[in-house]
């Protein structure tokens, strides 16, 4: 009998095959503790997620189904591209739009456009932006509509969004119930 994990294998499986066997031992009397039970989920995925089972066994209170959860939310991420190689895409696209900014401002061309058409430079200070009525600008550069578009201020290195971790999971206590 052997629970663990191949590279690339499907993790509902995986998953449900555990359970079954547990559910089996414990049809023939074997009664499998809580803790033997997350050690096997823990061990038995492949080493693709290594980097989930180590965050998992640092948690406080580490229950069967708060791994189940987490493990199936990894085996999503990577199944489905998200996390991976889109949000790459995005944040190379952020830092580079930040890169030019900073150089716009560095070589004295604040608020002029980087793209090279000839009638740009003429046609925008006569535009008139239809989100926010201003003029010298389209819609598509519109500062209010999209305010990622803005400059960055001198001073200021704030990074573009924060991110943080939501459990799903109601039942696990948070930290500041303990």
């Amino acid at each position: 009998m052997n629970v663990k994990m191949g590279e690339g294998d499907n993790m509902e499986k995986h998953l449900q095959n555990v359970q079954t066997l547990k559910r089996k031992c414990e049809e023939q009397g074997e009664e499998i503790s809580d803790n033997v039970y997350v050690a096997i989920l823990l061990n038995s995925v492949s080493e693709e997620y290594k980097i989930a089972v180590t965050i998992l066994e640092s948690q406080a209170q580490l229950t069967s189904a708060s791994i189940i959860n987490r493990l199936m939310e990894e085996y999503r991420k990577n199944v489905t591209g998200s996390g991976g190689s889109l949000s790459k895409m995005v944040m190379a696209l952020l830092s580079k739009q930040r890169e030019k900014e900073k150089s716009k401002l560095k070589s004295g061309q604040k608020g002029k456009s980087t793209s090279s058409g000839p009638s740009q430079s003429t046609q925008s200070s006569s535009e008139e932006c239809i989100h926010c009525t201003r003029k010298g600008h389209d819609e598509s550069r519109c500062w209010v509509k999209y305010p990622e578009l803005r400059p960055a201020k001198k001073g200021g290195k704030k990074a573009p969004f924060s991110m943080m971790a939501v459990s799903k999971n109601s039942s696990m206590k948070t930290p500041a119930t303990h």
